[in-house]
């Protein structure tokens, strides 16, 4: 789940890939969602103060709806389980067309103000969100009704360089409980020392079986063809090509699973 500037019916399946590169962090967001009226998914990211307008680069995945299939199809072990966008832009704020979405960077809280008020919370929900009064925040336009969202991708300059972050936050209704239902699978490439726990949530990371060398065991080399943009799984591939630098192809790749009630906080790996 993440934080909406409205009602929502139903958030689920949610789905985050972080990676970092040098001084940037990439950052892939899907999710399943329910509302009776358009609004906006509201992403908080840690940039550095005085980040500007142009911070942000947003990455279109419209073509490559099965990233995060094709990631859980690297876990041996894992299950695997269209929007359009309104027209309703931001007053002020530079907006980017991302596939099906239209999506801004916001780089101050303050800033909110320049965007339409159906895309913006509640002043009193930032006064229960101290930890963001320095933060930017990546805004989505999303459509009514029940969607399931083609991957939604940025990278963005990050303040820390030694961890990555997920945005976990749950904001609905215009309420920032204590404690939050997760459904989250959270995937990241790292090559520090072992990932261990995820910070406060009790879920331990998988490794992927992320080359063609361990895969030939499986019978599946002489079935798949094979090129530079692919690795070859027991159940599937991956297209380097098509997530467009998103993934590292020679960085070792993890998930992990949420599934119950957390501390309703972000998540940080590193």
């Amino acid at each position: 789940m993440c934080m909406f500037s409205g009602n929502v019916g139903y958030v689920g399946k949610t789905k985050i890939f972080a990676r970092g590169e040098g001084e940037r962090q990439y950052l892939v967001y899907e999710m399943t969602y329910e509302a009776e009226e358009a609004l906006a998914m509201i992403l908080p990211v840690p940039v550095p103060r005085g980040t500007g307008e142009d911070g942000v680069s947003f990455i279109n995945l419209e073509g490559y709806p099965k990233f995060f299939e094709d990631l859980a199809g690297l876990f041996a072990n894992i299950t695997r389980s269209q929007s359009r966008h309104f027209g309703m832009v931001a007053a002020n704020l530079a907006v980017v067309e991302v596939g099906s979405f239209i999506a801004s960077f916001v780089p101050t809280i303050g800033d909110f103000e320049r965007l339409s008020p159906q895309f913006q919370l509640d002043e009193g929900i930032w006064s229960q969100l101290p930890q963001y009064q320095d933060y930017g925040f990546v805004v989505f336009q999303l459509d009514k009704g029940r969607k399931h969202v083609h991957p939604m991708a940025f990278s963005f300059p990050r303040r820390d360089s030694s961890r990555l972050f997920f945005p976990t936050v749950h904001v609905h209704e215009g309420d920032v409980p204590d404690k939050a239902e997760f459904e989250h699978d959270l995937y990241c490439q790292w090559e520090g020392d072992a990932l261990g726990r995820v910070g406060e949530f009790y879920a331990r990371w998988q490794s992927a079986r992320n080359r063609v060398v361990e895969n030939v065991l499986f019978g599946m080399q002489s079935e798949l063809e094979v090129d530079e943009h692919h690795l070859v799984t027991p159940i599937g591939m991956f297209d380097f090509e098509l997530g467009q630098g998103v993934v590292a192809e020679e960085m070792p790749l993890y998930m992990a699973q949420l599934r119950q009630m957390y501390a309703n906080e972000d998540v940080w790996v590193g």
